[in-house]
């Protein structure tokens, strides 16, 4: 089992500079990667249902003590990723969503989490600069270091909020500079690219194959097919999901009355 380093922990000067402004940064102790590992043990723990689990329980599977689990506990507490309570931790639906996303596509699946950082203090701090254009990382830095209320000792703490912003698809940096991706809100079932120009090409398309056929009398048999590609169904909310089905009847009551006329199936593709 992977142990925690001897690196001393937080200053009591610092923590009480952070208490003092609101803002809490992730621990300096744990690479960013590491820390995103045991939101990933979250979901993994939790399956499909939130519920409370033990530090111990996410140390046994992310590989890590229980102690060095709980140095993420404040901050993923202080923007609502996880929620105290006596039994344990619990994940909000944006860490329990993570299992599947990965599984996807690892290269977009911290991109789940992207609502819960846009709306951290960092993000509504640099996001809206971002918006003007880009800005070097130093100045970044420099911005967030001082709305936490800590100096230069902190800066890979710091620095830590650019990588979460990063693995979740709301910034990028290239040589030395900070930009922004168009966001995406996956809370309202909407999924958006990272970024204009690199989003990208769609060359999949759903379909959906309807028929009446007459059987006689007065009666009509009513028969539809949906061919929809799994790489874009699997990021579809229920709400998507509904709005599409509506679509769906909307199709087939626009057609309705030629095939009934005619008794022979169409195809339509959206």
């Amino acid at each position: 089992m992977a142990t925690s380093n001897s690196a001393p922990s937080q200053s009591a000067n610092g923590l009480a500079k952070q208490k003092k402004s609101g803002n809490v940064l992730p621990t300096g102790r744990m690479a960013s990667a590491t820390q995103l590992q045991v939101l990933r043990a979250y979901a993994a723990a939790c399956g499909s249902d939130a519920r409370a689990v033990p530090t111990a329980e996410i140390g046994r599977i992310a590989d890590l003590k229980p102690d060095t689990v709980a140095l993420t506990h404040p901050f993923f507490v202080s923007i609502g990723l996880l929620e105290r309570t006596d039994a344990g931790m619990v994940p909000c639906e944006e860490v329990l969503s993570l299992t599947l996303a990965y599984e996807w596509n690892p290269e977009t699946g911290g991109h789940r989490l992207a609502p819960v950082f846009q709306d951290a203090w960092f993000s509504q701090l640099l996001l809206p600069k971002l918006q003007l254009g880009p800005r070097s990382e130093n100045e970044v830095i420099a911005d967030l270091a001082e709305a936490a209320g800590v100096g230069k000792e902190s800066r890979a703490q710091v620095r830590t909020l650019l990588d979460f912003l990063e693995s979740s698809g709301l910034i990028r940096r290239e040589d030395g500079m900070v930009r922004a991706n168009r966001p995406s809100d996956e809370r309202n079932g909407k999924s958006k690219p990272a970024s204009v120009e690199d989003a990208p090409a769609q060359d999949t398309q759903s379909t959906v194959t309807t028929g009446f056929t007459r059987t006689g009398g007065n009666k009509i048999q009513m028969s539809f097919s949906i061919e929809v590609d799994t790489a874009d169904i699997m990021n579809w909310e229920p709400n998507r999901i509904s709005a599409f089905m509506a679509g769906v009847a909307q199709v087939l009551a626009a057609k309705g009355a030629l095939e009934k006329r005619e008794g022979t199936p169409t195809e339509t593709t959206g």
